[in-house]
């Protein structure tokens, strides 16, 4: 039998999990491994030369946007 007075597009509100932060523990050690485990800050100092410049460039282009906006906001 239907349920009156919901329609076809409607959800019943059946959650399958009824906790908000609901973590399956037999999924915790699949979601750390293709996750690569927590964020970690990258050391450029052990990275290759070219790694390195990239990097040091894009930080300078970042800087100098920075300093053009604080700049042009004053003239």
């Amino acid at each position: 039998m239907e349920k009156q007075g919901i329609h076809t597009s409607q959800s019943d509100n059946t959650n399958l999990h009824q906790e908000e932060h609901y973590v399956d523990e037999n999924l915790r050690s699949i979601q750390t491994i293709a996750g690569g485990g927590p964020p970690k800050i990258a050391d450029l100092k052990a990275m290759p030369l070219m790694v390195r410049m990239f990097g040091y460039v894009i930080i300078a282009i970042i800087v100098l946007m920075g300093l053009t906006a604080v700049a042009v906001s004053f003239m």
